[in-house]
């Protein structure tokens, strides 16, 4: 079972170096750091205007105000900034096995 959640696009990572396919973003009335946890690992995908989609996948929480740190495939253009995007929540295998065996 696979739940979409709406994320915003924050910002990009910043540093000495550019990093253009890492994205800050932040899932609206979720901030609790271990709420947050769940996402780790998920996908995401993010649409142009077009129709076009960039893949990426959650790395880990970014900090406690309820930021995830999303790694594209590809960078993101500019004007991704302030636009949303799609976590894709999947039930993990081990909750898939437990909620089996419970039946």
């Amino acid at each position: 079972m696979t739940k979409k959640i709406i994320g915003l696009v924050y910002t990009f990572r910043r540093g000495a170096d550019a990093y253009p396919d890492n994205v800050i973003v932040v899932v609206p009335g979720v901030e609790d750091e271990a709420e947050l946890s769940k996402f780790v690992g998920c996908k995401v995908v993010w649409r142009t205007k077009t129709g076009k989609e960039i893949v990426g996948t959650v790395r880990k929480v970014w900090s406690k105000r309820g930021h995830l740190l999303v790694v594209f495939r590809k960078p993101l253009p500019g004007q991704a900034l302030g636009t949303k995007c799609e976590i894709i929540l999947e039930e993990k295998e081990e909750q898939k096995a437990q909620a089996s065996s419970g039946k």
